[in-house]
């Protein structure tokens, strides 16, 4: 497998709903679900912005636990 960094957007950008009727971090989240269930063998991490980065999740197999972190964020203001 390789390792791959995911870093997204949580800016309040994120929150507009143009992405096909839901906001851009939802979309983006539905994206990366998608992306995670293609992998085999890959350890994914992720890292947010806004103001700020934040480590979310160091490079992993467990791909629920991933999967649960990206279900659980939210825009930050």
């Amino acid at each position: 497998g390789i390792d791959i960094m995911i870093s997204l957007d949580t800016s309040g950008s994120m929150s507009i709903k143009d992405f096909l009727k839901q906001s851009r971090i939802e979309g983006a989240k539905n994206i990366l679900e998608n992306f995670i269930d293609k992998r085999k063998g890959d350890r994914i991490g992720l890292v947010t912005f806004a103001d700020s980065s934040f480590l979310k999740c160091p490079a992993t197999i467990n791909y629920n636990l991933l999967k649960s972190i990206i279900n659980k964020l939210k825009n930050e203001k």
